[in-house]
């Protein structure tokens, strides 16, 4: 939708969130899945970003699904482009394991993933310029990071 149009969706009445578009990694998970359906019941448009198959969309869940791959966050570029909010919320919990294939996946899942995609959206967002100002929101936890 060319941003005009969307523009022109959004109600002042509507609040913050009507007619933003919000993109959320990790939208499968508990946090991701209630960022969902808060964000929607407020009149955002939200997609989940997914590494696995999407679930079949539901009405309290992402608008639309899109498939992507840790190591692949320029396949992105498009989808990012058209968003307003990126939330960063994917990781894994390695469980304490730390052997090397552990380690090297939950760095690459838990750093490298979330370095790649704000770097990607940092630069379409400057491309912008101030009349469309963008967010990122980084979720991350204790068990996430500190192998990362």
């Amino acid at each position: 939708m060319p941003e005009a149009e969307r523009m022109a969706h959004r109600s002042p009445q509507g609040g913050r969130w009507s007619g933003r578009r919000i993109g959320i990694t990790g939208a499968r998970g508990a946090l991701g899945g209630a960022l969902c359906r808060v964000l929607r019941r407020k009149g955002a448009e939200v997609i989940g970003l997914t590494h696995s198959p999407p679930p079949s969309l539901e009405e309290d869940g992402p608008n639309q699904w899109i498939v992507w791959q840790c190591g692949r966050e320029d396949q992105l570029e498009a989808t990012l482009a058209e968003l307003d909010i990126l939330v960063i919320n994917h990781g894994i919990n390695p469980q304490g394991h730390l052997d090397p294939d552990t380690v090297d996946r939950a760095l690459e899942i838990n750093a490298l993933s979330s370095w790649r995609l704000l770097r990607l959206f940092e630069s379409i967002a400057a491309g912008r310029g101030s009349d469309h100002p963008s967010e990122v929101w980084v979720n991350t936890s204790e068990a996430e990071i500190q192998p990362a």
